[in-house]
């Protein structure tokens, strides 16, 4: 399977700081070819194709906390599209 990737997951930092990392992870069962989009405004994105029929999505944060006051995080998929 070939892996398109393209920039574009939301991350969109609301509230204050907290002192403990947070993480969140989702994975997303695709057919054939799939197109990855993220978008950010502030990150370090790593990102690493493979062949399979998952694409696997993890945040981890530093210094803020994931949900409530906290970094927003919206997933969706259509089909191919994450």
């Amino acid at each position: 399977m070939f892996l398109t990737i393209m920039l574009l997951l939301g991350f969109l930092p609301a509230g204050h700081p907290v002192n403990n990392p947070d993480q969140w992870s989702k994975s997303f069962s695709v057919d054939g070819a799939a197109t990855l989009r993220v978008q950010t405004g502030d990150a370090n994105i790593h990102i690493s194709g493979s062949e399979g029929g998952t694409i696997e999505a993890r945040v981890t944060t530093e210094n803020w906390k994931i949900g409530g006051d906290g970094i927003q995080i919206i997933d969706r998929q259509t089909g191919n599209q994450v």
